[in-house]
């Protein structure tokens, strides 16, 4: 997302995401977060690019099973605009699990193939 800060593109996928990295890292250490010198807010980074005369459609993956960083993290960044954001939950998909066991739709939807969100649907996998 930082890089799109700076770039036009066309897409996003987002694979796991973080809200912001603060929330992240205070999941494993309070003092920890407490301490970060810097601060990623992929929430506001989203709202601004969404903000833009062409935004970049964006596509968020996260399984339902991911102990390194909750699902909610990634509801919260597709309920900033449901309209404009695809997302795909995956039941039982772990933080890491979900790059092989759905490597297609992680593939696809970097790919930007066509189709894919009506497949997903299908598939119980967007909402």
């Amino acid at each position: 997302l930082q890089f799109a800060e700076k770039y036009d593109i066309d897409r996003i996928v987002l694979v796991a995401p973080y809200n912001t990295l603060k929330r992240a890292v205070s999941l494993r250490s309070e003092i920890l977060a407490l301490l970060m010198p810097a601060q990623i807010d992929n929430v506001s980074i989203i709202k601004t690019l969404l903000l833009r005369s062409n935004p970049p459609e964006i596509v968020i993956i996260h399984g339902t099973e991911d102990k390194s960083l909750p699902v909610q993290m990634a509801r919260e960044l597709f309920n900033i605009d449901t309209e404009m954001i695809t997302y795909h939950e995956i039941p039982q998909g772990g933080h890491i699990n979900i790059l092989t066991t759905h490597r297609d739709l992680v593939f696809h939807s970097l790919l930007g193939i066509k189709g894919i969100r009506k497949a997903s649907k299908q598939a119980g996998l967007l909402r």
